[in-house]
């Protein structure tokens, strides 16, 4: 089993570095701690409710309790593992390639009280320093489109997740083939949030039936996430000449180039139905 490229690892880990500013200046990351899409819905009609929402909506379709131990693959600056300790007083274990991130974590976790169920630390979703079987729950909030292969991911979650362990991934998936046309907007749009490939649903879905998953399922979440799909597409708007005139002045640099490029194109892909935003849950055998 091979773990991510040096390249790619360097890439992803220099893309949040650098954006995090963004995420901070237009989508509640301090109070949030979340850089995902949202579920958006009558009991959510703003960005923090619906980020929450999607903690919350993921949670049931895992079947999240408080004798779970989970692993949230791909963590963050901690929000959602924050989120499963406090509703649900289980263990989660929060792994990040950036050691930034872990730092912001588990800073997080102290000042909310929660470090002794809310843990942290740096490491690769493909290549991970669990033993076998230790995780009830593997969680991936829009993390797997990172790995350069994703069915190196899910021999790993299935790999530690204990018999009748249950794996909750919600991202991005293709719908269809892309056209010609459709290629261009998807590099544009991946290649601006450091993401090599998605996956077809079928794809991923054979992937994990290869794996050995069993009780696979895909549900399309695409117009819970399309009021945040919009708003990125308006901000692209300011961002882009905002993002040109920092360059110029020295302010920003490499990584963070196609970020507000990729907000528009994202919203030509999921606007098109050429992709989904696919929340996909899977069981390991008893």
């Amino acid at each position: 089993m091979h773990m991510q490229s040096a390249a790619s690892k360097s890439q992803i880990v220099d893309y949040y570095e650098q954006s995090e500013i963004d995420y901070r200046l237009v989508w509640h990351l301090s109070s949030q701690r979340a850089m995902h899409y949202g579920f958006w819905g009558k009991t959510a009609r703003t960005l923090a409710r619906a980020l929450h929402n999607e903690n919350k909506t993921l949670a049931a379709l895992a079947h999240v309790t408080r004798q779970d131990h989970v692993l949230d693959a791909g963590c963050g600056v901690g929000g959602s593992s924050l989120y499963l300790a406090r509703e649900f007083g289980c263990q989660v274990t929060g792994i990040s390639l950036l050691s930034q991130q872990v730092r912001a974590a588990e800073q997080e976790a102290r000042r909310r009280h929660l470090e002794e169920l809310a843990h942290f630390q740096q490491a690769d979703f493909t290549a991970m320093p669990f033993e076998d079987n230790t995780f009830d729950v593997v969680w991936a909030i829009e993390s797997v489109c990172h790995a350069s292969e994703k069915q190196e991911f899910l021999w790993e979650a299935f790999r530690v997740l204990k018999p009748g362990g249950r794996l909750i991934v919600a991202d991005y998936f293709l719908n269809r083939k892309p056209t010609k046309a459709e290629k261009e907007i998807l590099r544009q749009w991946l290649s601006g949030w450091a993401v090599e490939s998605i996956d077809s649903v079928t794809d991923f879905t054979a992937k994990a039936e290869r794996v050995g998953f069993i009780n696979s399922s895909m549900q399309n979440f695409t117009s819970a996430t399309a009021p945040s799909s919009r708003r990125m597409y308006w901000y692209s708007f300011v961002g882009i000449p905002g993002d040109a005139m920092s360059r110029f002045i020295g302010w920003r640099k490499g990584a963070t180039k196609g970020n507000f490029h990729a907000l528009r194109y994202q919203y030509q892909a999921f606007h098109s139905q050429l992709c989904q935003y696919g929340v996909f849950t899977a069981t390991r055998p008893r």
